[in-house]
């Protein structure tokens, strides 16, 4: 019995030992797979990828390895060291002497964190003239955090992009470009349709040769839902966007930006050149564009470089109000071959120019009114609506249905002796 005993206990002992073991292979394989979704060793060296990682001035690209209490230093080391999808926490103000440059298939959020709820800043240093980051590859959104250009005169915009989301409490500020194209964001082409998304963010005080605030190429796309593009200046066209791209208004406000040297569009300058490869596209229905002041094109200019190709403005919304042209157009100018304004809604008020077109001058190309509001803009002829050819281009106008009322002085173009509130 004894014997007997001892043999049941010993197999006892083995299967307790087997099912122990396996236990503890589980809980390795758990743990394992827990650890690896935080942290994970890449081919490029000992880098350590995560999804969260922490950015501090006092931080370490050497001895820190991203997290809370052992941030990088460096903007560019989180980004090496980030899985596809990551979001970069920037702890405090960075002073930024150098490019992030971003040119892997990564998703990136970039944003503030710190424990009282400040926005972080990214700083141009006094001696850095390059962009801040250029992003080729991949997605970048902007949440909650400053990109500052430190009033810096520099040749290259603050963000050089392809793919850019910006989101509410973030602003772009600051940047100078004297000699290249945009003061603050450049948005280029990529593999892929490349966009610019502006949601709830503020971009200001930017100053650029081709857009003080955004310059875009063509086959690129600019969405504006809200937020707000105002106090840019653009040397030559385009006070705050100069877009050779698409783009699509639905919210938000552009105002007080401008052009000097007697350039064009005060807001936006739409241009369909002759390295397009597609016809260019602006539709607004929504938002508000005011204040803004330029030679030609208080507002907007729309032109084409060539008649081969086309660039169309739709207004289906919105509102351009309290605009200013030194020359013509002080709402909306059309001037050179394909430009096509058709507008179906929204409202063209309060805005002046010094010549022809408080609220619209058409120098060449097709101006179609089936819907909307003209009223109450003034200029020294032609208060409402102004068309006549000019150097060799034909101007025409259709009307279909809409109001034009209330322009100083009136013309032939007027449909109400009274206007709508």
């Amino acid at each position: 019995m004894k014997r007997t005993y001892g043999r049941y206990r010993k197999k006892k002992q083995k299967k307790i030992l087997i099912i122990g073991s396996l236990s503890l292979l589980l809980f390795l394989c758990v743990g394992y797979a827990a650890f690896s979704t935080n942290l994970s060793l890449t081919a490029k060296g000992n880098i350590k990828e995560r999804n969260n990682l922490y950015v501090s001035s006092n931080g370490s690209d050497t001895t820190g390895n991203g997290t809370i209490n052992k941030p990088y230093a460096t903007i560019q080391k989180a980004y090496d060291s980030a899985w596809q999808n990551s979001t970069i926490y920037v702890m405090d103000d960075i002073n930024q002497t150098s490019t992030v440059t971003m040119n892997e298939n990564k998703n990136i959020i970039l944003t503030s964190y710190n424990n009282n709820g400040e926005i972080s800043s990214i700083i141009r240093n006094n001696n850095y003239t390059n962009y801040l980051i250029e992003q080729t590859q991949g997605t970048l959104t902007l949440n909650n955090i400053t990109v500052d250009g430190n009033n810096v005169p520099s040749n290259n915009a603050l963000l050089s992009v392809t793919k850019l989301t910006l989101n509410t409490g973030t602003t772009i500020k600051n940047g100078i470009n004297n000699q290249g194209l945009s003061g603050a964001i450049e948005l280029k082409i990529s593999n892929n349709t490349s966009y610019l998304t502006i949601d709830g963010a503020t971009i200001s005080n930017n100053q650029g040769v081709y857009g003080g605030a955004i310059h875009s190429v063509q086959n690129t796309m600019i969405n504006i839902l809200d937020g707000k593009i105002t106090n840019n200046t653009s040397t030559n066209a385009g006070g705050a966007i100069y877009m050779n791209g698409n783009a699509k208004i639905t919210g938000g406000e552009i105002s007080n930006n401008k052009t000097i040297d007697a350039n064009n569009g005060g807001a936006i300058a739409m241009i369909s050149s002759t390295t397009a490869t597609e016809n260019n596209e602006l539709i607004i229905n929504g938002g508000i564009i005011k204040n803004n002041s330029a030679y030609q094109g208080g507002a907007i200019i729309l032109y084409t470089n060539s008649s081969q190709y086309h660039a169309i403005m739709k207004i289906e919304g919105g509102q351009l109000i309290e605009n200013n042209a030194n020359g013509g157009g002080g709402g909306c100018a059309l001037i050179y071959h394909n430009s096509e304004l058709i507008m179906t809604g929204g409202t063209i008020s309060n805005n002046t120019a010094v010549t022809y077109g408080g609220g619209i001058r058409v120098e060449g190309g097709t101006f179609t009114l089936n819907g909307g509001i003209i009223k109450n803009n003034d200029s020294n002829t032609d208060g409402g609506i102004s068309v006549s050819n000019h150097l060799g281009y034909t101007a025409s106008y259709n009307y279909i249905q809409g109001t034009v009322c209330g322009n100083t002085p009136a013309n032939k173009y007027e449909t109400s002796a009274t206007c709508p509130n």
